[in-house]
Order: structure tokens, then C-alpha cells, then sequence
């Protein structure tokens, strides 16, 4: 976890990558499998900060969260 979390050149790659795919990204619906819950909250975090709308859930997750993703 601790590789993946925190590699800050690691997530801009992905997303210079997501976006140069992606023709609109408020068009596309996606899913990342992290190797932890603190790794998903990360790369959300990332996300959102990028003005990429994203959110994470884990085994922690209740139904209602679960159903509003």
C-alpha cells in the first residue's frame, strides 16, 4: 500500500493518461481496484483534486453509500 500511496508521479501519470483517452470526462462512468482502503482514498482524493469526480468505497462502505454510487 504505502508504494502506491502517497506516489504523487504515479497518479499524474494516471491521470494525464485518463484524460488524454477520455473525450469528456464528465461523459464516462469508471472503476480503479486499489490494494487498500487507504490506497482508494487516495487515488479519490487525487481524483476530486483533479476536478475528476470520484469517490471510493470499502468493506467499511454502508448499503446507502454503496446504492448512491
Amino acid at each position: 500500500s504505502n508504494v502506491y500511496t502517497g506516489n504523487d508521479a504515479r497518479v499524474r501519470m494516471i491521470i494525464h493518461k485518463v484524460l488524454e483517452i477520455v473525450s469528456d470526462i464528465n461523459k464516462v462512468k469508471g472503476i480503479g481496484f486499489c490494494v487498500s482502503k487507504e490506497h482508494a482514498k487516495y487515488m479519490s482524493d487525487c481524483f476530486n483534486a483533479a476536478n475528476i469526480k470520484s469517490m471510493y468505497l470499502t468493506s467499511d462502505s454502508s448499503v446507502e453509500v454503496r446504492n448512491n454510487a
